[in-house]
């Protein structure tokens, strides 16, 4: 598996989220192909590490 992916949660219903302590989200549908998937994930990764983030 892609370690930019590892560490993706998946939420496919809004009930089911959990308590969420400095969360870093982002909507959408991403792959990880593409470069521009990639780079999104890399940016939400870093921020989430830059708060200690979930």
């Amino acid at each position: 598996m892609d370690p930019l992916l590892s560490s993706m949660n998946i939420y496919r219903n809004i009930k089911e989220l959990p308590d969420f302590q400095n969360a870093v989200i982002t909507i959408g549908s991403f792959d990880g192909v593409h470069s521009g998937h990639q780079k999104i994930i890399s940016r939400v990764k870093a921020l989430a590490d830059e708060i200690n983030g979930e």
